[in-house]
């Protein structure tokens, strides 16, 4: 039920996606967290209208090297990535195209808008990290991300077998995992992953994380804990950051330095909201984007619902 398709990478490497939407409509790319997987974008109860083409775009959700069904690249580097996605848009026909990252997702989204500036027409973050120099010890963080991601960065081994308890205890008690994994969540984070749909898509997309291990998901999230590898001062391309207002695990403090940094960014922040907020309001970010993507030089501004 949840094979992806696979286009082929120089070298004999497959990358792996899903298609979603209307086939016809404008593209748009996305990029799942870290850890996660394309079935971040599955559609499902909490996204219901994102696979049946009313939101009106053709997305198209990659697996990154050695996440998911994509193969592992040995000692590869996040701006690699954009040679990736030439490859896959190239298979696809697509010469212009949006992208959207969604919580780690976000730096590899940004690092294709700056790799690839003619190919990129407009880009969401979703309730995005922010590269070292956009977080600090006392920014709001939660203990729990904080030290995984410093883990990520000098101690990927332990992060490692920790990814390997968390997916055993999914496997088999995948509700009490949920209720520790999200403990220190907000609110409005917690009351969302308690609803079947989304508590189910989660464990799905994590459990797809590690499918053929867990070195490619530790790597990524190592690469996203580290130095980036490009200015976000050059990334011309038009980008909305949506965040939650209540988001503990990417606290407003680094959304705000992504806005100041990046030369043509627009704050869309979501009250009553938290990490979950692609969940949350998905439906209205792709349509958002769906549209800045048909229509580059005239930004939606359309009321969140």
């Amino acid at each position: 039920m949840h094979d992806p398709r696979f286009v082929a990478l120089p070298g004999g490497r497959l990358l792996a996606y899903d298609e979603h939407g209307d086939p016809t409509g404008p593209p748009v790319l996305l990029f799942h967290g870290s850890p996660g997987s394309r079935l971040d974008f599955l559609p499902s109860a909490v996204m219901p209208t994102a696979g049946d083409g009313s939101v009106g775009g053709r997305f198209i959700a990659v697996d990154r090297p050695g996440v998911g069904a994509s193969d592992h690249l040995p000692g590869r580097r996040l701006t690699d990535w954009a040679d990736d996605v030439a490859v896959l848009a190239d298979h696809l026909g697509i010469d212009r195209f949006a992208v959207l990252g969604y919580s780690g997702g976000g730096a590899y989204a940004l690092q294709v808008a700056h790799g690839l500036p003619d190919r990129v027409a407009a880009v969401s973050l979703v309730g995005s990290l922010a590269p070292p120099g956009g977080r600090a010890f006392d920014d709001g963080t939660g203990l729990g991300p904080r030290i995984g991601l410093e883990l990520a960065r000098s101690l990927g081994r332990v992060v490692e077998l920790g990814m390997v308890v968390a997916n055993r205890a999914l496997a088999a008690l995948p509700d009490l995992a949920i209720l520790v994994g999200t403990a220190e969540m907000c609110a409005a984070d917690r009351q969302l992953l308690s609803t079947p749909a989304l508590r189910d898509n989660r464990v799905l997309a994590y459990r797809e994380a590690a499918r053929h291990g867990t070195r490619g998901p530790v790597h990524d999230v190592g690469l996203v804990a580290g130095d980036w590898g490009f200015d976000l001062g050059e990334v011309d391309a038009p980008v909305t950051v949506w965040a939650g207002a209540d988001d503990n695990f990417v606290p407003l403090a680094q959304t705000r330095h992504l806005v100041e940094a990046l030369p043509r960014a627009r704050l869309e922040l979501l009250p009553h909201a938290g990490h979950t907020v692609l969940f949350s309001h998905g439906v209205h970010i792709l349509g958002r984007l769906v549209a800045e993507s048909a229509n580059p030089g005239e930004p939606a501004r359309d009321p969140v619902r």
